[in-house]
């Protein structure tokens, strides 16, 4: 192995480089070879244009990677994750790479939330008590703390997971906000597992999760409030405290009301509120209005955004664009079905699985309300009195859940 800094094409590593090759061989035909070869390679170093500079060994990572990113000719940036992956493997002769690679395998439906590197990178601030920033990221020991805490990070990513798709979360299209992912990861990871104790965390983090979709709680500061939300958690969850965390004071983190509801848009958007409204949905079961089946994660992906009043019809009517894409007014429902419904009037499609040989009202009904959807007002089509009735149940699925007692 020779030192990479006898490559620099300069007279003083020149001279450093004969006295090197004195102490580490004493056989003159063993330094002549090595000289032959290093001379080659630095004939490449001086005749191409590769820019470099030599920093001291105590420079700071940050001045460091602000160097590299100012010099590379490409513009591609180092990110945070390679200098946590350089300082681990580095320091401790790990593989932070092999780690999260591993990861996957032992919960590959984690990808579907949330990238695995920057999830251990988000989550492992958090069990440290640090904010997830970059000057946490950069901390001389992060790497060190980061791998003594890894079997609790990967018991929170698998757990977290299972919680998650009983919760019937599949993935991150469909997800209010992706902020809870880590600290529910965080919070997972030291969570009592088994009897009771389980069961009370589930609860904690349930009424957590959900609050956090239908509130403002991590529109702004996310950083900040994600730290709170675990530190005031987390005596809650391992049954060391019982003080009322911020996220469960409505005063702090109002929930919205019924006009809110009616208010939020489109759910294919990046829209918390349209989207919280759509997995409350999918909550109760989501069963397709013509199949009956009920969505899953394995075939949420051929499932549409179906406008229960369809827009031709409404747009017939008057009705404006902006009040036609509504979250009130989608359902989740399979191509086929979309296809089949095409422009026709609720009564219209509702009357056909109502009066098929099998199905009956009671069926059809129960499909509606596994959507949270009013049976009636749809059926006697009017749209505005449909989307008040929806925010009606909608609302009190939603209080269900938020208000429900997790101390």
């Amino acid at each position: 192995m020779i030192p990479l800094q006898y490559f620099r094409p300069d007279i003083s590593e020149q001279q450093s480089f004969r006295e090197w090759t004195n102490e580490a061989s004493h056989r003159q035909r063993e330094r002549d070879e090595i000289s032959d070869q290093v001379s080659l390679l630095r004939q490449k170093f001086a005749s191409f244009n590769l820019p470099f500079m030599s920093l001291p060994v105590v420079t700071k990572k940050q001045t460091a990677l602000d160097v590299f990113i100012k010099m590379n000719t490409s513009a591609t940036a180092l990110s945070i994750y390679d200098i946590v992956v350089a300082q681990v493997e580095a320091g401790m002769g790990t593989s932070l790479h092999d780690l999260v690679a591993a990861s996957r395998k032992v919960s590959p439906e984690i990808s579907a939330y949330y990238s695995p590197e920057d999830l251990t990178l988000y989550a492992s601030a958090l069990l440290q008590a640090r904010a997830p920033t970059n000057a946490t990221y950069m901390a001389k020991d992060f790497g060190s703390r980061l791998l003594a805490n890894w079997e609790i990070f990967l018991t929170g990513v698998s757990r977290t997971v299972d919680f998650l798709e009983q919760e019937r979360i599949f993935d991150a299209a469909r997800l209010p906000t992706d902020v809870v992912i880590p600290v529910l990861v965080a919070l997972w990871g030291i969570a009592p597992i088994g009897l009771d104790a389980e069961g009370r965390a589930r609860t904690i983090l349930r009424k957590y999760l959900w609050r956090v979709f239908f509130s403002s709680r991590y529109e702004k500061s996310t950083n900040s409030r994600a730290l709170v939300d675990f530190n005031e958690l987390k005596p809650l969850i391992t049954g060391a405290g019982s003080s009322v965390p911020s996220i469960f004071e409505d005063e702090l983190n109002p929930l919205p009301q019924a006009q809110e509801l009616i208010a939020a848009g489109w759910p294919v958007r990046k829209d918390r509120l349209a989207r919280a409204i759509l997995a409350l949905a999918l909550k109760h079961g989501g069963v397709d209005l013509a199949d009956g089946g009920t969505a899953t994660r394995a075939n949420l992906a051929k499932r549409e955004y179906h406008h229960l009043f369809p827009f031709a019809h409404l747009n017939r009517l008057g009705v404006p664009d902006d009040q036609i894409y509504r979250s009130l007014n989608c359902a989740l429902v399979t191509w086929r079905t979309n296809r089949n419904i095409s422009d026709r009037e609720p009564e219209g499609y509702l009357a056909e699985r109502r009066d098929g040989a099998t199905l009956g009202e009671h069926e059809v009904r129960q499909r509606l309300a596994s959507h949270l959807i009013p049976y009636d007002e749809m059926v006697q089509g009017d749209y505005h009195a449909f989307l008040n009735k929806r925010a009606e149940l909608v609302y009190s699925a939603m209080n269900k859940l938020c208000q429900s007692d997790g101390s």
